[in-house]
């Protein structure tokens, strides 16, 4: 049947269904949660789950049809911006040891 099925997109689409978007620019849809049958309660404990404090995190999520979420975070992660301050702080203190080093 799965090969069946793959050499066969358009029906194995048929079966599998769409991708559903839920959450689009922080914003929940609710006649797309209606018609997957998923409450708010639901979604945001997905959310928490993926790490999200809430809706205000994320910028989409879609539920694929294979019933896996795709989260797409709205801002940079908090580890994100710890990491680039982290590398703007090594850089600033490599260029004072440059200057230091060149002045000897």
């Amino acid at each position: 049947m799965v090969r069946f099925l793959f050499r066969h997109r358009r029906l194995d689409q048929f079966l599998e269904g769409k991708p559903t978007t839920l959450v689009d620019n922080g914003h929940m849809i609710k006649k797309a949660l209606a018609k997957e049958l998923l409450s708010r309660a639901e979604l945001l404990t997905v959310l928490h789950r993926q790490g999200f404090d809430g809706l205000h995190e994320v910028e989409r999520c879609v539920l694929e049809p294979g019933g896996t979420f795709f989260i797409q975070r709205k801002i940079p992660a908090d580890e994100d911006i710890r990491h680039k301050q982290v590398l703007t702080r090594l850089e600033t203190l490599e260029a004072k040891l440059d200057l230091l080093l060149e002045k000897r």
